[in-house]
């Protein structure tokens, strides 16, 4: 008997240590792969003219007969009812909160089965502005709070995550919880919130990401890291948020913001919107509020004004470029727009690789046709642009309303600039060298003018 047991544990081992055949037969895969739909969590909308169709349909059983009428609707009708109960465009179903009522009512037996359908549907066109967006979402609550203590294989994970996903104000409840929570923001909306793959650029993330842009706190570091790694993550999906952000958390920081919150903000901002001074990027700072903006050029402005002189005393041997900087300084919160042109030996000290890394994501125009040591930094302050020359040419100036009219070379913004026209004195208002008691004469004009007084530096 021992024997035979020890040959019977010597066949076992041998067949444990065997590998097994790796061809799957063609009816196992048929079926894994029919069952991996069966409960695959998310689904797929029919093609919009099989809805159109739908809607159609619906809509004249819902007003030829009423009620009565929808209990006519086919199996393959019913399958489908899921995908119209939310759209507003071009739908329209989810306008009527009777007639969602209605379709529920007759999807109610059968509820185990299409749940996990509506509950798709409800996150991926979620819109509280329709009557139909709410009755949804009370029947989502209460078919999961029946299947709380035995619920189906596909509902479990939504039963966990009822709150916040199915909560009154959804959106705004996930984004509270978001910043409740130490982890990366995009993978606890992908993990612990479940919403991935096409839910991933649905509506109730988007309006998720919304909230959370207004409820951060840009004094956290950490908050403001993690919400600047969100919105790199979902602005490809949704081509408001980064617009909306900027309206938000720019004038919460403020123009006096710290200088590292400026150097994030300025850099993700100019990188996924562009320069609001110029024609690529002005387009999509149009939602912007004015507030915001105003502080962002600011921002700009003193960069530009740095990034000028710091470029003035690498090319150019003018020895007081030190005070003009610190004359400068003082008016940047008064900057409405601010531009750089620089001539050839600036451009060639630009274009080294070893300034590469500092150019960040900076604009800036080509001067031609002077001195190639030559530069301009442009200013635009109530109603007036002031050209401030790198040497050899001091500060001009200009009405705003003359640059608009008669189209001067002087507007900013431009790619390319003649030194022979940005001179042109024909609507010259006024020029100041950089010699004797300048600081005093150009400060006394502005004032008297523009009824600005320096900021102390």
């Amino acid at each position: 008997m021992l024997a035979y047991l020890e040959r019977f544990r010597l066949r076992i081992k041998d067949c444990l240590g065997a590998s097994f055949p790796t061809i799957k037969p063609v009816a196992t895969a048929k079926t894994l792969e029919k069952v991996a739909r069966k409960f695959k969590a998310e689904g797929t909308p029919p093609a919009s003219q099989d809805l159109r169709i739908l809607v159609k349909r619906v809509r004249d059983l819902w007003y030829s007969v009423g009620p009565r009428g929808l209990g006519t609707l086919g199996r393959k009708e019913l399958r489908t009812v899921a995908w119209i109960l939310t759209r507003k465009d071009p739908l329209g179903v989810g306008e009527d909160g009777e007639l969602v009522r209605a379709l529920l009512h007759i999807l109610e037996p059968r509820w185990e089965r299409t749940l996990s359908r509506l509950i798709y549907s409800y996150l991926l066109y979620y819109d509280p502005s329709l009557p139909g967006t709410e009755v949804l979402r009370e029947f989502i609550n209460l078919k999961l709070g029946e299947a709380v203590n035995n619920p189906p294989f596909r509902l479990s994970a939504w039963v966990k995550r009822a709150f916040p996903l199915f909560a009154k104000d959804g959106p705004r409840q996930a984004a509270l919880m978001l910043l409740a929570q130490e982890r990366n923001f995009c993978e606890f909306i992908s993990g612990n919130l479940g919403l991935k793959g096409a839910l991933s650029s649905g509506e109730f993330v988007h309006r998720t990401c919304l909230g959370l842009v207004e409820a951060v706190n840009p004094a956290s570091r950490k908050q403001l890291d993690r919400t600047i790694a969100l919105l790199e993550s979902y602005s490809k999906s949704f081509a408001d948020l980064c617009p909306y952000a900027a309206d938000k958390i720019i004038p919460k920081v403020g123009p006096d913001a710290l200088p590292e919150i400026q150097d994030l903000l300025r850099s993700f901002f100019l990188r996924t919107i562009g320069d609001p001074r110029i024609s690529g990027g002005a387009g999509k700072w149009g939602s912007v509020g004015q507030r915001a903006k105003q502080i962002f050029i600011q921002w700009i402005s003193h960069q530009d004004l740095e990034f000028f002189f710091d470029i003035v005393s690498r090319t150019c041997k003018d020895d007081k470029w030190g005070e003009r900087l610190s004359f400068w300084r003082g008016y940047v919160p008064y900057m409405e727009n601010t531009w750089v042109a620089l001539g050839p030996r600036a451009r060639d000290l630009v274009s080294d690789p070893r300034m590469k890394q500092h150019m960040g994501d900076r604009s800036f125009g080509a001067l031609r046709g002077g001195e190639s040591t030559q530069s301009i930094f442009l200013v635009q302050m109530r109603g007036y642009v002031f050209l401030e020359w790198s040497h050899s040419g001091g500060c001009r100036v200009y009405k705003l309303k003359d640059v608009i009219d008669y189209e001067l070379p002087m507007a900013l913004g431009k790619e390319l600039y003649w030194a022979s026209m940005v001179r042109d004195d024909t609507h010259l208002v006024t020029k100041r060298n950089h010699v004797g008691n300048w600081q005093s004469n150009l400060s006394s004009w502005i004032e008297t003018n523009l009824d600005i007084r320096p900021r102390p530096r």
